[in-house]
């Protein structure tokens, strides 16, 4: 639910929303072990946008408070277990200002995570500079956090099972010799670009972005003991059921679209890198795709344009695998190349 109100005589515009949203998912396989994830849960928040002369302030606050209930077997039978509560509250502000050619838009998010007990201010910062009428560069970044997070590890490449957790609060204590003090998620985003009007229909975009994680909170693949007194003196990383992680992306962006109606087109290049570190094994997230080219296009047309058809094709590179490790039978195919009897031939043995 939305809403807006506009007081009169005043230079003020108020928002307000307010949503709820309940998701459940459960797994059924042939142990009959329960496998299920449910969070439940609200979100309001108000928001206010005031315009002095030429500039902008927004500010405002949002209160969110949900429920997560999960329990996983993982491929041992080793229990993941987790119920809990929490209400998160934010408030931020937002200003605006044009000075000249240059386009300030700075901001600072003050977020208070109830189950945790942690404050966090995310200062950010956006910027555009008008170099000329036609040409345009931008930057934007900041420092974000999180609470919510997702049951299926990264290393995973098929999970049928989307479960979410809060924040745990047994983490480790140590993560690459450092303090672990918090129990967010947090991350660094820097992003910087030009904007090109090549002719008033067409427009050429390049950005290039590094996004620093610093610190990531994943389900434990490697838990094969539970973490009991029984078992206190097996390795932590085979006990507990969360590890922390960090990881880096970093890459470029190449956007051309054209715009003259009926016609709309754009292609898009990306160029991308991500890793991730556990602590013991520094690996490429599955969804890691080095190359990516999409194009789109629509026309429109008919009484009012009513009638649209739509093109898109999508083109990538792989994405990250391990090969199946293990014996094979090897067949060389040096003497008899192509007419080699590969179905009756007895191979060498591979590795």
């Amino acid at each position: 639910m939305q809403f807006m109100l506009l007081p009169s005589q005043s230079s003020t515009t108020i928002e307000g929303n307010f949503a709820y949203s309940d998701y459940h998912i459960e797994q059924q396989q042939g142990d009959n072990l329960p496998r299920f994830s449910e969070i439940r849960g609200f979100e309001a928040g108000m928001d206010f946008n005031y315009y002095p002369e030429d500039d902008e302030v927004k500010y405002g606050f949002d209160i969110t408070g949900f429920k997560t209930e999960f329990q996983f077997y993982n491929a041992v039978g080793r229990r993941l277990n987790q119920t809990q509560f929490t209400t998160e509250i934010a408030g931020y502000v937002k200003y605006k200002k044009i000075l000249g050619p240059l386009v300030l838009d700075p901001s600072v998010r003050l977020q208070y995570y109830g189950s945790l007990q942690e404050l966090s201010p995310e200062p950010r910062l956006g910027a555009k500079i008008n170099i000329t009428n036609d040409f345009r560069v931008k930057f934007s970044g900041g420092y974000y956090t999180q609470n919510l997070l997702s049951a299926k590890s990264e290393r995973d490449v098929v999970n049928l099972f989307y479960g979410f957790l809060s924040a745990p609060n047994d983490l480790q204590d140590k993560f690459q010799g450092d303090e672990v003090n918090s129990h967010l998620q947090e991350a660094t985003h820097a992003i910087g670009g030009i904007e090109a009007d090549i002719t008033p229909h067409m427009l050429l975009e390049a950005e290039t972005y590094l996004k620093r994680f610093n610190q990531l909170i994943d389900v434990n693949r490697n838990k094969i003991f539970d973490d009991n007194r029984q078992y206190q003196d097996k390795p932590a990383y085979l006990r507990e059921d969360y590890i922390v992680e960090e990881g880096v992306a970093y890459g470029a962006d190449l956007k051309y679209s054209y715009d003259k109606s009926p016609y709309y087109f754009w292609l898009t290049y990306s160029l991308g890198f991500v890793d991730r570190n556990d602590g013991r094994v520094e690996y490429d997230p599955h969804w890691d795709r080095r190359h990516s080219l999409n194009l789109v296009g629509n026309y429109t047309f008919g009484n009012n344009n009513s009638w649209e058809v739509s093109l898109r094709w999508n083109l990538g590179s792989g994405f990250p695998f391990t090969r199946t490790q293990g014996f094979y039978e090897n067949l060389k195919f040096l003497d008899q190349g192509v007419n080699t009897q590969y179905t009756r031939e007895n191979g060498e043995l591979g590795i």
